[in-house]
């Protein structure tokens, strides 16, 4: 199938979770300046998955950027929401001040940040749940229920948690995450010209798939890979392979 740049159409064709994709290809053509996208979709797939309700094979993603407590102590893990702590909103680094004074001085620590948050209801039966962090400086720990899920190295990258089995049906779930921006050697780089800022300084998200979905296990990808091939007439050709975890 080929489909013109027309937002209507290409919106109408793209559900994310609910197809085996083999490839897809962009070429823009350089005398027309039109962006054509081909599709191969197993339609078969996408009615044993969405039946009559495209909505059920959409991910859902919650926002956890406000709503969270943080203490610039290393108190350890905390099994309730701590009242008495600061409250911060995402992005947050405990260096926005001491780090900008440009004689490396600032606080390198270790230090904790809690919210509560519901659990989402999923789309599909045989959903997941995930925790995203979208960069925590330099290394962090994230615990679900007083369970730990995740360890982090490395200050500048997404890292996901599968949460599923550790969440609550009734009752609201306290999620917790120490940061630290102390040195640790095999953490790099181990030095440079700029402030290694100690914090959840991007954002959290919760991410709520269906059973079959984009891998989001891999290493903080988005489950697709793009490969770029030069044309003839000057153009570009884009080969994209999806990884889908069933």
């Amino acid at each position: 199938m080929i489909y013109k740049n027309n937002p209507k159409t290409t919106g109408n064709c793209l559900c994310l979770e609910n197809f085996v994709l083999y490839k897809i290809y962009k070429k823009i053509e350089s005398t027309k300046d039109t962006l054509y996208i081909a599709l191969v979709i197993s339609k078969k797939l996408c009615t044993e998955l969405c039946g009559n309700g495209r909505r059920r094979c959409m991910r859902t993603i919650i926002n956890l950027n406000t709503g969270w407590k943080f203490i610039n102590h290393d108190v350890g893990l905390v099994d309730c929401d701590p009242v008495d702590w600061q409250d911060v909103t995402l992005p947050h680094t405990w260096n926005a001040i001491d780090g900008m004074d440009g004689n490396g001085s600032y606080d390198r620590g270790s230090y904790w940040y809690a919210r509560t948050f519901e659990t989402p209801k999923e789309q599909a039966a045989g959903g997941k749940t995930y925790v995203e962090v979208l960069a925590a400086g330099q290394q962090a720990t994230v615990y679900v229920n007083g369970e730990e899920v995740v360890y982090h190295e490395g200050g500048y990258s997404i890292f996901r948690a599968d949460i599923t089995d550790f969440l609550k049906e009734d009752e609201e779930n306290l999620l917790v995450i120490n940061c630290s921006n102390e040195y640790k050697d095999s953490v790099y780089p181990q030095s440079a010209d700029f402030t290694f800022y100690g914090g959840l300084y991007r954002g959290v998200n919760l991410i709520s798939v269906p059973d079959t979905h984009f891998n989001l296990d891999y290493y903080g990808g988005s489950g697709i890979m793009v490969t770029p091939r030069p044309c003839d007439d000057g153009g570009a050709e884009f080969e994209l392979k999806a990884y889908v975890t069933a």
